[in-house]
């Protein structure tokens, strides 16, 4: 019996609870392990993931249910901008970075997120993920950093990778940007603050006509299925960049 679940209280649920019923329950893997490679390929995996969306290629092929109304940001509240602003308009810049130095297919990727801020506006210019060892991660850091000039690297510097912080600060052409920053509260209080600002449109991803730019799909995919993503990497980055411009405020001089 293959059904595809929706909810933890659907028919499909009390179906599989009942002894009676055969069940299918082999699923694709986290990292596209297909379950009939002649049929579906990985290749041919993760192109149906692009074109259904992470949402609903988690329900039919992962088989992990979910329901619209439990993910913390829904599609519907992620508004886009289209015009680009200039370096010298955008009053702060951040680039956030959440470090995972591997490059294994079943690790989680390096996020580098850029955010900009005018006014109460906060815009994601790029989003980068990639699964990349030490020397690859800084080379990227310094990429991003020579081509937008952020004013502050903030890098996620829990357990193993306050020494990498270190690495950056000490032996870095942009060492003196980098802010090594800890998590103090957990991942799902940081996206639900973050689902605010994104509801009330002060934060926006790059698109245009209602859809997201093919350069920000897998950001959008991650922020719009988080609890239930595979990977959360590049949500929790601009989850953190955006906490960082929208809780410290610039410095007030009197004269």
């Amino acid at each position: 019996m293959p059904r595809t679940p929706w909810h933890p209280d659907d028919l499909n649920a009390h179906l599989k609870a009942n002894r009676s019923y055969a069940v299918f329950r082999r699923a694709v893997g986290p990292n596209l392990e297909p379950v009939w490679a002649e049929k579906w390929s990985s290749a041919r995996l993760a192109e149906r993931r692009a074109e259904i969306g992470e949402a609903s290629f988690a329900r039919g092929y992962r088989l992990i249910t979910m329901s619209e109304g439990e993910v913390t940001i829904r599609p519907e509240w992620v508004q886009f901008w289209n015009e680009e602003w200039s370096r010298e308009r955008i009053e702060r810049l951040v680039l956030a970075v959440d470090p995972a130095v591997s490059a294994k297919k079943s690790a989680d990727e390096s996020a580098l997120v850029l955010v900009g801020q005018v006014a109460n506006e906060v815009r994601v210019l790029e989003a980068v993920g990639r699964r990349v060892r030490t020397p690859e991660l800084v080379e990227l850091i310094d990429q991003f950093d020579r081509r937008w000039q952020p004013d502050v690297i903030l890098f996620e510097s829990n357990a193993a990778f306050a020494g990498i912080r270190d690495l950056l600060v000490r032996r870095t052409r942009f060492g003196p940007k980098v802010l090594g920053e800890a998590a103090t509260r957990g991942k799902d209080a940081r996206i639900a603050a973050l689902s605010v600002a994104v509801q009330n449109g002060s934060v926006k991803l790059k698109g245009s006509g209602g859809i997201v730019d093919a350069s920000q799909r897998e950001l959008f995919e991650q922020l719009t299925t988080y609890p239930f993503a595979t990977h959360d990497d590049l949500a929790d980055a601009t989850a953190a960049g955006v906490e960082h411009l929208l809780s410290r405020k610039e410095p007030r001089l009197w004269v």
